[in-house]
């Protein structure tokens, strides 16, 4: 019977840092040894069609009540508004999030090319730019899982300095994910943009101007807000905390090693885009959103045993209740730790089996 994370608060620890291992995490052993035993799960692998219409939909649909919203401003009452953003452009904005996800995996279509077409105009409704300069870091995420210097999805140090142990500190990085998310790559010193990334930037702004020339600023205050909520204090955002934070301590594979990926299997996974099915995605990042509850029920004894999570409200209650809980509740290892586990990894698989991570 699957495990349910037991959530609980505990006393705050004397030293903020994250939890440090020395070995590789456990999905590419996982992956391996679900291939071994269910050969049948690679029938799951490949990018999903259906995608690239949902795309459409969503864009429609959110830039059309964005141009409502841009005309309406000046009379819609400020709490018509935050109801309008905080249920409708939100979900919206975050299942954009989900489609740039999809396709910095190359999910949504057959070449790269397309993925990042996709990607960039699906961008569109969300306000900010952010779907090339994710789909070149978030690889990395699951190839580097926890590498310090590497893994972008790790908060930075100045992120666990600021924020520390204090309840309201916390309460407002969390909100405010968005914006520290995305400086990341500037606090871990990597490169700020790529051709792409520019592209993005451009097209982005352009597609801001003309929606607020033709439509009224109110139009980037809607977009903003909803992509603002999306990844902050909102049910659609929880999987931020969800995905990779240890509230509950447990193990990830025979060997022992503390769990450092947890899954949602709950009712919102029907609106973003089964994304809560997050150990089962970094086992086989090849096997698209519509596929993952398929891969759980193929493979149920590597899963059963997980501690995951099925309440959204536990895992805020529990992560901004618990005064040892913030952003440094997360697993991370060395560079060299990561070279080495990889060699042993790679010394250990079969002929003919990929040592690729993730």
């Amino acid at each position: 019977e699957p495990t349910n994370v037991q959530l609980k608060a505990e006393k705050p620890a004397s030293k903020i840092d994250f939890i440090p291992v020395d070995h590789l995490h456990a999905h590419p052993g996982r992956k391996r040894d679900i291939i071994s035993a269910h050969p049948e799960v690679k029938e799951l692998i490949g990018y999903e069609y259906r995608t690239k219409y949902l795309a459409v939909v969503l864009v429609v649909v959110n830039l059309a009540i964005t141009a409502y919203v841009g005309k309406h401003f000046d009379i819609i009452p400020a709490w018509a508004l935050f109801l309008l953003v905080y249920f409708v452009g939100t979900p919206m904005n975050h299942a954009c999030a989900m489609v740039i996800h999809e396709c910095s995996h190359n999910l949504a279509a057959t070449t790269v090319l397309s993925n990042r077409i996709i990607g960039i105009f699906v961008n569109m409704p969300m306000g900010i730019p952010s779907a090339m300069s994710f789909s070149r870091h978030h690889p990395v995420h699951h190839s580097h899982m926890g590498v310090l210097g590497e893994d972008l999805d790790l908060p930075t140090y100045p992120e666990l300095k600021i924020v520390g142990h204090d309840s309201i500190k916390k309460l407002i990085w969390h909100s405010m994910y968005m914006f520290s998310y995305g400086l990341r790559p500037v606090g871990w010193g990597g490169k700020i943009f790529n051709k792409w990334e520019a592209f993005n930037i451009v097209f982005q702004l352009g597609v801001d101007f003309v929606m607020a020339y033709k439509f009224g600023v109110g139009c980037l205050w809607y977009m903003a807000l909803g992509t603002f909520f999306a990844f902050g204090l909102h049910p659609c955002g929880a999987h931020f905390i969800q995905e990779h934070y240890i509230l509950s301590r447990g193990t990830h594979n025979k060997e022992g090693h503390i769990q450092e990926t947890f899954s949602y299997y709950g009712w919102l996974n029907y609106f973003i885009m089964n994304v809560g099915y997050h150990n089962e995605h970094h086992d086989l990042s090849t096997v698209p959103w519509t596929r993952l509850p398929m891969l759980r029920k193929l493979a149920p004894e590597f899963y059963d045993n997980l501690e995951y999570h099925t309440s959204i409200l536990d895992i805020f209650r529990v992560f901004h209740s618990s005064v040892d809980l913030g952003p440094f509740s997360r697993v991370c290892r060395s560079y060299d730790s990561y070279k080495l586990g990889v060699k042993n990894f790679a010394a250990l698989l079969r002929p003919g089996q990929s040592s690729k991570m993730g």
